[in-house]
């Protein structure tokens, strides 16, 4: 049977991918439609696609000239009758479209002419002919394009003109840090008179402080330290909502009318939620320090900034300059005082060849601050041959007590394939010691994801390797603020235990709780790599610490 491929075909395929992405999307249009007949001088013509403001009204916006890649998009002939069409519905802009190449083509003020291109896509050079749209592979590159010649009509729509601004890593890390120097002696001060006023917020706060790494109540550097995380938290989540939303396009744009301060949070904070409850809960997920209540002055700031960040191009963003930004984001000097450490590349990777041994092992970081251990686990997977970006993301899993870190640890890994829509990095926040083998987080299902709220509990697996730079807090620094904490993880390595009858000491640092509950998390001959303190070699704790190793493990390198 001969069975011929036609751009009424496409057509009708690529109807249903637009009215699709409007009912998903916070578009400005009302449906797409195709062949709407007109009356073009004394005839009656059809467009191919029609984009429509309002159908009833007949109040279109923009037409689509369909060909298969036979005729060019630049043909006399296709443009004419793509102009007089646009023409006859006083429209200003239409598209010509052949399947390997589209542009966007602007009218003349006095509409005569329409000889001005806004924007021409790059080629889709797999497709040669109508029928190698046929391919699944090609029909993903058209429907990308699809979603992306609709996003800049929306743009000529709302603004008459492209955002055509590809970031510059120095002038965008400026623009946002000018942003957060003017909100941090702002929030500074908010977050101190709330302190000062509200004994209930005082003692949370206290407790929030001491199990981020804070400085001490009553030191210099408490409110500096503080306020720079929560205005430091508030830009991650800006910046990375403003770029999911050039991928997610059911997320509305952020936008900050002239409002008072308790009501701009309130608007960013119902943003945030939608963002979260399709998932990047570590990046969305409210702590106490994101309720630091606005003062008035930084309105207008994080406006401004709203502004600014509109006008950037996300989709020519490389994937590059998108992890460069948050890189400089925090300058160096401020990480440790932030209480961010992180750990050389180099150790790291060494670490890691121990411990990851195929291409398929899931592997595990209990502490994994800004996520520089997942990170280098991924790039090994994919050396190893693990090239698929879900696979390597379901594999991979993160944990901190602190959103802040967590928070960097899931952009990380997200811009590791920033264009996937089903890019949900395993990051999650909770204090290790109440994390158990087969305890359930939501996720979105391993399929193209849909809108919010589509998720699935998914239980922490055991794992192949363990890796980390376990914390060295002193354990009784914690127990000041936060009273039975050393019998509460005795009594959890006890019931991980039961036949290991040792208890450690009320001298040893959290680090040494830590080994033994990461064991229960590993598969039988997984492998555990850390990087410690060295004092668990000569301390009475240690002595318990190294029978329960002997024991359990065994020893490949103790490496100082």
């Amino acid at each position: 049977m001969d069975v011929r491929t036609t751009e009424n075909e496409f057509r009708s395929v690529l109807v249903g991918w637009l009215n699709d992405f409007l009912a998903k999307g916070n578009y400005p249009f009302e449906i797409a439609t195709s062949d709407p007949s007109l009356e073009v001088l004394d005839s009656r013509k059809f467009p191919d696609v029609a984009l429509w403001l309002n159908r009833e009204a007949r109040m279109g916006f923009c037409f689509w000239e369909l060909k298969t890649p036979e005729t060019k998009i630049l043909d006399s002939r296709l443009l004419k009758n793509a102009w007089e069409k646009t023409v006859a519905i006083n429209g200003k802009y239409f598209v010509t479209w052949n399947m390997q190449q589209a542009a966007i083509w602007e009218l003349t003020e006095d509409n005569a002419h329409y000889h001005k291109i806004s924007k021409e896509y790059p080629p889709i050079y797999a497709i040669e002919r109508a029928e190698d749209w046929l391919r699944p592979d090609n029909q993903r590159e058209l429907k990308k394009l699809a979603r992306e010649i609709l996003d800049d009509l929306t743009q000529l729509h709302k603004k008459g003109r492209l955002i055509l601004i590809t970031p510059d890593v120095t002038f965008f890390v400026n623009k946002i840090r000018d942003a957060n120097d003017q909100l941090v002696t702002l929030f500074g001060r908010a977050l101190n008179e709330m302190f000062n006023r509200d004994r209930v917020f005082r003692g949370e706060f206290d407790k929030w402080a001491r199990l981020q790494g804070v400085p001490d109540p009553g030191s210099a550097e408490y409110f500096e330290v503080a306020s720079r995380q929560a205005v430091y938290r508030l830009m991650v989540k800006i910046l990375f909502y403003t770029a999911l939303r050039f991928h997610r396009h059911e997320l509305p744009p952020l936008d900050l009318p002239k409002v008072g301060a308790d009501e701009a949070h309130e608007i960013l904070r119902g943003a945030f939620a939608k963002a979260r409850a399709i998932d990047w809960y570590a990046v969305f997920e409210e702590e106490l320090i994101d309720n630091v209540l606005w003062p008035d002055g930084a309105v207008d700031i994080i406006a401004t900034l709203l502004t600014e960040l509109e006008e950037f191009n996300f989709y020519d963003l490389a994937q590059d300059i998108f992890g460069a930004v948050f890189e400089q984001l925090i300058p160096y000097d401020e990480r440790h005082l932030l209480g961010q450490y992180f750990t050389r590349e180099e150790l790291v990777d060494f670490i890691n060849g121990f411990c990851i041994k195929t291409a398929n092992d899931k592997v595990f970081d209990p502490t994994c601050g800004t996520g520089t251990f997942l990170l280098r686990a991924y790039d090994r997977l994919v050396d190893m041959g693990n090239r698929n970006h879900r696979d390597l993301l379901s594999a991979l899993w993160g944990n901190d007590i602190a959103h802040f870190p967590a928070s960097i640890a899931t952009v990380n890994l997200f811009r590791q394939k920033f264009e996937d829509t089903a890019n949900f990095p395993r990051v999650i926040v909770d204090d290790f010691f109440d994390l158990e083998p087969g305890k359930t987080f939501p996720f979105p299902p391993p399929t193209e994801p849909g809108i919010e709220g589509q998720t699935i509990e998914v239980p922490v697996p055991t794992f192949d390797a363990l890796v980390s730079n376990v914390p060295y807090i002193r354990q009784e620094l914690i127990e000041k603020k936060v009273k039975g904490y050393k019998d509460q993880i005795n009594d959890v390595l006890a019931a991980d235990w039961p036949d290991f009858r040792e208890r450690l000491s009320g001298q040893a640092d959290v680090y040494a709780f830590m080994f033994l509950h990461a064991a229960k998390f590993l598969k039988p001959g997984g492998r555990l790599g850390v990087v410690t303190s060295n004092a668990w070699l000569d301390t009475r704790y240690g002595y318990i610490l190294q029978k329960f190793l002997l024991e359990k493990f065994k020893l490949v390198a103790i490496v100082e």
